[in-house]
């Protein structure tokens, strides 16, 4: 339940795009800089530091690491389709509507990970489960908001483009529901290499995904502001759940 309620964060990005309309570009880029900034954070405060005391530092490297490699080999397999462009200024085109496509299954793969990211925490501790649905889900919003935006500009309707985007994001409680089934009775060594290898993947999505596109229009400030504010809005949600 609590991936499903991170999955559905693309549909709510896709909706603020069907209501609002686009938004500026230093507006989306602060957007996923705060979420770059809340990624990070429970990546290496929770779910690694979590990892690392239950199975200490080589253990954890070496499912950080895997973590890391199969998300590399998912984007040789699939690649991502990075959403330069689709703000503030950019041109409606007839390939927009096929890149919304690939952006929108580009998301639902690379939402696989998460899925297990939130199964993984929750095994080790419920509200750790809890955090790490509410980040994912935060990070699902402007995934949302940038498949939505070059299907409504290649001429799909209002409902197509809204259930395109919701459904690109339940592929994570999909692979939750799976991660769930396979941790069943296991081992603290094998919870703390899901842990470990769920953090890899976030890195990864943060670093080669979210940061890049925030700094490829030179909205630099905009991004370091919003880094700031997700690491500590991340501080203040561990504090708290």
């Amino acid at each position: 339940m609590l991936s499903l309620l991170a999955g559905l964060g693309t549909g709510v990005g896709g909706l603020i795009v069907l209501v609002m309309g686009k938004m500026s570009r230093k507006t989306l880029d602060f957007i996923l800089g705060i979420v770059s900034g809340m990624m990070l954070a429970v990546s290496f405060l929770s779910l690694t530091s979590k990892a690392m005391a239950l199975a200490g530092v080589s253990f954890t490297s070496l499912g950080f690491a895997t973590g890391s490699i199969v998300l590399l080999i998912v984007d040789f397999a699939a690649p991502h389709v990075h959403p330069s462009g689709l703000a503030e200024g950019a041109a409606a085109s007839p390939d927009k509507l096929r890149k919304g496509l690939v952006i929108s299954l580009g998301i639902a793969i690379h939402n696989m990970p998460e899925g297990l990211a939130v199964a993984s925490g929750f095994m080790i501790d419920p509200s750790l489960g809890a955090l790490i649905a509410l980040v994912i889900g935060a990070h699902n919003v402007p995934e949302g908001i940038v498949t939505a935006i070059p299907l409504r500009e290649g001429g799909l309707g209002i409902s197509k483009t809204f259930v395109i985007t919701l459904l690109s994001g339940l592929a994570e409680p999909a692979a939750a529901a799976v991660a769930l089934l396979l941790l069943q009775d296991v081992g603290q060594m094998t919870l703390a290499f899901s842990s470990a290898l769920a953090a890899g993947a976030m890195v990864y999505i943060t670093v080669d995904e979210l940061i890049p596109e925030v700094y490829a229009h030179g909205e630099g400030h905009a991004a370091i502001l919003g880094i700031t504010s997700g690491v500590i809005a991340a501080l203040v949600l561990m504090s708290l759940i």
